[in-house]
């Protein structure tokens, strides 16, 4: 008996976009895919399910694996600490991350292991489905140092956000640091979209310092204060002239 499809998996990730996401899907039971003979291939971001006609699974088990560091995925998870495990009945064909509907913890001693999946299979043909992941966003403060008298501005190429300069603070060696802080907040990407840079303001009109300022590293910390609600993230970006 030949193997056929039973089920095509698709990652779509707003922080890796078009690019390949860095999360595979595992065998959750190895015993249980022996018996039924079941088979994976990946095709860039989706995964399929291969098993025999005359020994088809009501259902199937999977792991999901980062493959990347544990410092990315800061970057890339909006709740990046949660282990989780979740059944998708029939019709059950897209899935939000973060949406809020994941159960309880499943093996927090595995720090490559995000969650479970328990997916039920059709009586014939193949099942598809998506997995949807949302990304961090989180405002960025710039951090010039060096500039403590010039005219300067931080200033996003596309117009779509404003920085807006904010009380400056002495860093821990003693050099003052000027702060400009983004209106909004900016979803971490794996190529930024922003092009944000750093200009002066003279006699001669403005000039580029920077063309482009460095982005977002995903060293997202909690706003305390600020202005900000306590709930968002801040990116802090470190720039000396």
């Amino acid at each position: 008996m030949t193997h056929e499809p039973l089920l095509s998996v698709s990652l779509v990730h707003a922080y890796y976009g078009a690019h390949n996401v860095e999360i595979d899907l595992s065998p959750n039971d190895l015993d249980a895919w022996a018996r039924h003979g079941l088979l994976s291939r990946r095709d860039g971001n989706v995964t399929t399910i291969f098993g025999k006609s005359d020994a088809r699974p009501a259902a199937v088990s999977l792991d999901l694996l980062t493959v990347a560091t544990r410092l990315r995925m800061i970057t890339v998870w909006l709740d990046q600490e949660s282990t989780w495990e979740e059944t998708f009945p029939l019709k059950q064909d897209l899935w939000l991350f973060g949406d809020g509907g994941f159960k309880k913890p499943v093996d927090l001693t595995r720090p490559d292991l995000l969650g479970a999946l328990h997916v039920a299979l059709p009586p014939t043909g193949a099942r598809s489905m998506t997995l949807r992941f949302e990304t961090v966003a989180s405002h960025w403060v710039y951090h010039v140092i060096g500039a403590e008298d010039a005219d300067l501005a931080v200033r996003d190429r596309s117009g779509t956000i404003t920085f807006l300069e904010i009380p400056a603070k002495r860093l821990p060696d003693g050099r003052l640091a000027r702060l400009f802080l983004s209106d909004r907040r900016i979803s971490a990407r794996l190529k930024p979209d922003a092009h944000v840079s750093l200009v002066s303001f003279g006699a001669e009109g403005m000039k580029v310092l920077i063309d482009r300022l460095p982005a977002a590293t995903g060293m997202t910390r909690k706003t305390e204060g600020g202005g900000l609600r306590p709930t968002e993230f801040t990116e802090d970006i470190f720039v000396t002239l």
